[in-house]
């Protein structure tokens, strides 16, 4: 089975573990709570620096404050791909069955909670479900003066 095979190479990934956590290019930091608001951070500031529009921005930005320290419970950083989506994983045909081969393309690895690859797996292989999720989240929270686009 493809995803069981995923699955289990998933697992040897997020066995490898790190000194720190978060991107080896920003420096490691010494919790994940710390290198997580860091790279949400950088995402938000990146996308307002190259002027797109993320949805609900105030409300990831409260809901980060609220339950920050929640991200105090991973305590081991394990490598993390956090780009698992299909185009990433590589499957061959023996004797007329697909096998899973392997994962490449690590740009987007760090080190942290192993739940980041199940929740972008999840949005990938199930993008539709988890689109329609987002628009009725932000649907239900308009604010004044803030227009959404939907594709």
């Amino acid at each position: 089975d493809l995803m069981r095979a995923l699955g289990e190479a998933t697992a040897q990934l997020h066995a490898i573990l790190g000194e720190g956590f978060g991107y080896e290019q920003w420096g490691l930091r010494g919790s994940w709570r710390d290198a997580y608001l860091e790279m949400t951070h950088h995402i938000i500031a990146d996308a307002k620096r190259l002027g797109a529009e993320i949805p609900c921005v105030r409300e990831v930005r409260e809901t980060l404050r609220h339950f920050e320290r929640e991200l105090d419970v991973v305590k081991t950083p394990c490598l993390v791909h956090f780009d698992l989506r299909p185009e990433h994983i590589f499957v061959r045909q023996e004797a007329g069955a697909p096998l899973f081969s392997a994962v490449i393309d690590p740009d987007c690895a760090y080190w942290g909670d192993p739940a980041g690859d199940f929740l972008f797996s999840f949005c990938c292989f199930y993008s539709r479900f988890a689109l329609s999720l987002k628009w009725r989240f932000c649907a239900s929270r308009e604010r004044p003066g803030h227009t959404q686009k939907r594709t």
